[in-house]
């Protein structure tokens, strides 16, 4: 029956299978009991198995104050919950007029050899609030599973379909792109891993890499990119210079600890030969 559940979950966020949000509840207005006057749809919705794969777990604290109205069916009810929080931190601010051509982001490898370090974003309002502050570029942590490429197609599907690039954040196809960025080799997978920033129910590194590469073909970004000052700030810290030898010096001497320990040796053996010459130059300069 496995095959069953898992073909009625992908059935279900089917953009072309949506029915109107106000057509469930009334369905189920007429199915409830006067024993479960309580009970509430999106909360039924949000039980169902359909949820419990999608890339973030943070449904438990959708908002309480979440109006029937604002679903305008199952996988609006998705898109509402994963990025209502994020759209709120977002300001006309955040973004300049964008263009898929004129975005470039190094990828995770890449990044780390320029000095950028990565750690997983502790549990915030939000799963796409990325941030990078100081150097760290602090990502929430995303879990990839069977279902992950279906539940992303078809949210990229409906934000194409409701959203004005002009007026309109899609969280999500944004997300989707920065994600495809960093990512570009199994490599790549394997370096946010090891942060604990991704975790891979795929089976294997290519996959989820192949999956990221090929969810953002054919699909614009919009003028409203959400992420638009992070790609700004993140290419301009990892072209300074700096901070690339600075990389690549913790990377020789001080990614272990015998690293560390020949390199202390190694300056202490310059310490004492420097100091040698100058008792030297001073002692041959009294001989004179």
């Amino acid at each position: 029956m496995l095959w069953l559940r898992t073909a009625t979950k992908n059935d279900l966020i089917l953009f072309e299978n949506q029915l109107p949000f106000v057509v469930l509840q009334k369905l189920f207005d007429m199915t409830k009991s006067s024993r479960s006057e309580e009970e509430n749809l999106i909360d039924l919705a949000i039980a169902l198995p359909l949820f419990f794969n999608l890339p973030h777990r943070d449904l438990n604290s959708h908002p309480t104050n979440f109006a029937h109205d604002e679903a305008v069916h199952l996988l609006g009810l998705v898109h509402k919950i994963l990025s209502a929080s994020f759209s709120e931190t977002l300001t006309s601010t955040t973004y300049s007029n964008t263009t898929h051509s004129s975005l470039f982001l190094k990828s995770a490898g890449e990044l780390r050899q320029s000095g950028i370090k990565f750690e997983k974003a502790a549990d915030g309002k939000s799963s796409f609030h990325i941030t990078f502050e100081n150097g760290v570029l602090k990502i929430p942590p995303l879990y990839v599973g069977d279902s992950t490429e279906s539940v992303f197609r078809n949210l990229i599907a409906y934000e194409e379909y409701m959203s004005n690039p002009f007026e309109t954040w899609r969280c999500i196809s944004d997300y989707i792109f920065f994600i495809d960025f960093l990512i570009d080799s199994p490599s790549n997978v394997e370096t946010l891993r090891s942060h604990d920033i991704i975790e891979n129910l795929l089976g294997s590194d290519e996959a989820l890499s192949t999956m990221f590469n090929k969810l953002c073909k054919h699909v614009n970004v919009g003028q409203r990119f959400c992420y638009t000052r992070i790609f700004y700030d993140v290419d301009k810290y990892s072209r300074k210079r700096w901070h690339i030898w600075r990389a690549h010096l913790v990377r020789k001497y001080f990614n272990n600890s015998w690293s560390f320990i020949a390199f202390l040796a190694a300056s202490a053996l310059l310490l004492l030969a420097t100091v040698q010459a100058i008792f030297s130059i001073l002692q041959y300069t009294k001989q004179k």
